[in-house]
């Protein structure tokens, strides 16, 4: 296992050391040295920003669990893993939170140039606005990109957060699926609800950058927004967008 993880390491230290050779060979240090941190940056801040999500949530549900309910026979052997697990949460939760953190971080990186792209959009025009969101170009060459995707990251994040979250309501008795009166706490609800309203917000967030992307959309003959996107696809992505 050493081995393994020695050579992968060596593996990518060795490409690393080989581009910025050839960067510095080229004279072009700077720009390898600010793809670089950009990538770094962009991994550790959407990370960091799940993290702080996911734990916020987890110890939500573990300030708001039920203190004292009789479970079913069903249910006993979930309550001997909590008993087992409650004298570790405190250092288990970050754990987990890491854990996830680190698989939402992985891909971010790649996003580095719609990243700086995105920075620049407010200080570039190019002086030509489309003729159905009266938008400039820029907007669309620039900013559109980026933000397509924090809404994508954002929207699989929270869906991400809203499954582990239920799991440790059922897991601390907030949710029980065989009980005989109250399945779910209304302290659960609530919290549940607040999760579900941003998926709702970020959806509808999507749908109107949807309304955006029909005008970079490569569907028909030619790139652009076609007769059938403007007189059916656009009122209904409006509609969904009111809806959600």
């Amino acid at each position: 296992m050493v081995a393994v993880v020695a050579a992968v390491s060596l593996s990518i230290l060795s490409g690393f050391y080989i581009d910025i050779l050839w960067f510095r060979e080229l004279r072009l240090s700077s720009v390898f040295w600010t793809v670089f941190w950009t990538r770094l940056s962009l991994a550790v801040a959407f990370g960091f920003a799940f993290f702080l999500l996911l734990y916020a949530n987890l110890l939500i549900a573990r300030r708001i669990r039920p203190r004292y309910r009789v479970y079913s026979a069903e249910e006993e052997y979930v309550e001997r893993y909590r008993v087992a697990f409650e004298p570790y949460a405190r250092w288990v939760l970050p754990a987990v939170a890491l854990v996830f953190a680190l698989f939402s971080a992985t891909g971010v990186s790649t996003q580095w140039e719609a990243f700086r792209l995105w920075r620049v959009a407010d200080e570039v025009s190019f002086g030509v606005v489309d003729p159905l969101f009266q938008r400039d170009v820029a907007f669309y060459v620039l900013s559109f990109p980026f933000q397509r995707f924090v809404q994508t990251w954002l929207f699989s994040s929270l869906v991400v957060v809203t499954l582990v979250t239920a799991g440790a309501h059922y897991l601390w008795g907030g949710i029980r699926y065989r009980a005989v009166g109250e399945r779910v706490t209304p302290q659960v609800k609530a919290h549940l609800s607040v999760l579900l309203g941003l998926l709702f917000l970020v959806r509808a967030w999507g749908y109107r950058l949807g309304q955006f992307e029909l005008l970079v959309s490569p569907r028909g003959t030619v790139t652009g927004a076609s007769y059938t996107d403007v007189t059916a696809q656009l009122p209904a992505l409006t509609i969904l967008f009111v809806i959600a």
